[in-house]
């Protein structure tokens, strides 16, 4: 039984994804689109969008889960992403990130 428990903890200790950020201007319909366009980049999955209390509340960001990708998928994903101004930017994040 202890095997079993360490797998799930080295399970979810590997888990890394991309935090893609938008300029505070980008549109909901824009986001989906460069979420949409970005998303044949194999081994990254676009993760659904985050939970929106208010209008107010929402976040210029689109995550993929990136835990299975290879640095050239990585690239891949980075390339595709730049070629839409809305952009501001990409962090790859992982279970060790504070924030």
């Amino acid at each position: 039984m202890a095997l079993a428990g360490c797998s799930q903890i080295n399970a979810a200790l590997s888990k890394q994804w991309a935090v893609v950020n938008f300029k505070p201007d980008t549109t909901v319909s824009t986001l989906l689109k460069v979420r949409e366009a970005c998303s044949h980049v194999p081994n990254v999955r676009p993760l659904g969008p985050p939970a929106v209390s208010s209008e107010l509340d929402v976040t210029y960001s689109v995550r993929y889960q990136t835990s299975k990708a290879t640095g050239a998928n990585l690239a891949a994903l980075k390339s595709c992403l730049q070629r839409f101004s809305a952009v501001s930017g990409v962090s790859f994040r992982d279970t060790g990130n504070k924030d």
